[in-house]
């Protein structure tokens, strides 16, 4: 195609997809049409502002019902540099898309593995305000091992929901935007008070019994093990996937969505039961469910996480970190945090680079002892 490109059509299939009864057929219609709204932009000329207001309409659109098109839309008035969700897509994008299989019912649980500041849990409040515009009398819960953690989830997906000049939140639902909020219980209600609010924020520790039933509402448990010296102790393990198993998943029903994120730790950490309970578990071999390991690492030994902007760390960067843990002899710490590969430690006393070879002949005369 060469010249200008004439930005009728494209409004003409825009009009065809609003009139479309099928709702389906509409977003594949929508996709298509933001595909070569993104090829027509190269040469639009004079066009160019109608088209880029046709690509906002378009991801409006679909943002209400899927999770992609919201995080691409809430933001778009942010400088580029300043996105969080544009800048990492490449590389969360099938987070995203497990978590709107969750939100289409076509998974139950979803496990999520990166390296340390790569936007999980950013990712995840992100996806929480979707989840409560979408179903705003559901009940949610996000855990960790700390109120620090929760306070500072509970922050961000406030901030997402209030902070009208940075995020749309408001375009997208706008017929949410009553919101209530209780900073010192950490909970969040959206359009009408309710017993159980739309989000509870609280710690593994924290009071979870009477405080929230996710009953048809997502759970997300992110990082429930503070770190490597619990993750050491076999004792700990087993002691936190009582409080888990106890305080946290029994807050759930059948019709709760687990999300599991965080390190990797141990094959005893609570994700590594879980998982062991879904796969071998008699009971639980009808939950549909999904396991993402981002490691910082490709096959190719490239970073999964060198973002644009500078947001993210680079191969070198990775390599530098690793080549920190091999001078600890700690190969174990870096598999766990930032490979996703949990490994058990006890039992093992020394790695093959510790080893002292001899060449197989024995010396001369008797042994001192």
């Amino acid at each position: 195609m060469s010249g200008r490109i004439d930005y009728g059509p494209f409004e003409d299939l825009w009009q065809i997809m609003l009139n479309c009864n099928d709702k389906d057929l509409a977003h594949r219609i929508n996709v298509a049409l933001r595909k070569e709204i993104g090829r027509a932009m190269k040469s639009a000329g004079e066009f160019a502002g109608k088209f880029y207001d046709l690509y906002r309409r378009s991801l409006l659109f679909d943002a209400p019902n899927y999770l992609d098109s919201y995080l691409l839309y809430i933001e778009i008035d942010r400088p580029l540099e300043e996105r969080f969700y544009q800048t990492r897509r490449n590389t969360l994008k099938p987070i995203v898309d497990a978590l709107q299989a969750l939100a289409d019912d076509e998974l139950d649980e979803l496990f999520v593995a990166q390296p340390p500041r790569t936007g999980k849990t950013s990712l995840m409040a992100f996806a929480m305000t979707w989840l409560m515009g979408k179903y705003p009398g559901k009940p949610n819960l996000y855990s960790s091992y700390s109120d620090t953690i929760t306070r500072s989830f509970y922050n961000a997906v406030y901030e997402i929901l209030t902070d009208k000049e940075t995020y749309l939140f408001t375009d997208v639902f706008p017929q949410r935007a009553k919101i209530k909020t209780n900073a010192a219980d950490e909970t969040i209600d959206i359009g009408r008070k309710k017993h159980y609010p739309s989000l509870t924020c609280r710690s593994i520790d924290g009071t979870l019994n009477g405080a929230c039933d996710v009953d048809g509402g997502f759970a997300i448990g992110d990082d429930f093990v503070s770190g490597y010296e619990e993750a050491l102790s076999k004792d700990r393990m087993i002691k936190l996937w009582g409080k888990v198993s106890n305080n946290y998943i029994s807050r759930g029903k059948a019709t709760t969505k687990f999300i599991w994120v965080g390190t990797r730790w141990s094959n005893l950490d609570p994700e590594g039961m879980r998982l062991d309970l879904l796969e071998n578990g008699s009971e639980n071999k009808s939950r549909r469910f999904k396991v993402i390991n981002l490691p910082a690492l490709d096959e190719k030994e490239q970073s999964n996480f060198d973002y644009p902007f500078k947001k993210g760390f680079s191969t070198a960067a990775y390599k530098q970190i690793r080549e920190n843990f091999e001078r600890n002899n700690d190969m174990a710490s870096w598999l766990a945090q930032y490979m996703g590969e949990p490994i058990e430690r006890e039992g093992t006393l020394f790695t093959p680079d510790d080893f002292r070879y001899y060449n197989g002949e024995l010396p001369p005369g008797q042994p001192d002892r």
